[in-house]
């Protein structure tokens, strides 16, 4: 939820990890786009930050009027950062600037979690289904150019399962062996 023009939570996790961080990645670019004097990004990697690196990113405000980012990774894997953050989570809430809650993984028990999905506008990424992936790889085809029949690209996931990484990296060794042709065949997957 947009609690103002200028101030956001933002929260992103879930299992599928790829699919998270493409997501992550989006954000980070769309916000790299902005004039480099009207932005201020910091990510912080909560299992190495201590509680009062944090504090002190949210605390400290952008002295030219830059549109701050602030990036948490990994906060439910600091239990007692975790903790202060909830203890304070009013603060979170009426901060000046984006605050991006980054997690990968299983979905936490903490109560910062459900304040997270209550308070922040929050996308949970869960592995696809059989007919998520199949599309996933088809559109990923299209990135290069190329092409496949259903059997050979239910063959390519058969191989691959729901694991997107795999997946996509397997879609491009399948494009460069293919090179000029544009139709993936079974062949080419076995």
């Amino acid at each position: 939820n947009k609690i103002s023009a200028w101030v956001m939570l933002l929260f992103l996790f879930g299992k599928d990890t790829y699919l998270a961080r493409q997501k992550l990645g989006e954000i980070l670019k769309r916000y790299g786009q902005l004039p480099k004097a009207k932005r201020n990004l910091q990510v912080l990697d909560c299992t190495e930050a201590s509680l009062e690196d944090v504090q002190k990113e949210l605390t400290t405000s952008s002295l030219f009027g830059e549109k701050k980012l602030l990036v948490l990774k990994n906060v439910f894997q600091n239990k007692d950062l975790s903790d202060a953050l909830f203890e304070q989570r009013e603060t979170l809430v009426k901060n000046s600037d984006t605050v991006l809650f980054f997690e990968e993984g299983e979905k936490s028990s903490h109560p910062l979690c459900s304040f997270l999905q209550e308070k922040a506008k929050s996308q949970e990424f869960k592995p696809l289904s059989k007919a998520g992936t199949l599309a996933f790889a088809y559109k990923e085809l299209e990135k290069y150019g190329k092409a496949a029949g259903q059997d050979t690209m239910l063959l390519l996931i058969g191989e691959t399962g729901n694991n997107l990484w795999r997946l996509s990296q397997e879609i491009l060794k399948l494009a460069a062996f293919i090179g000029k042709k544009t139709m993936v065949r079974e062949e080419d997957v076995k």
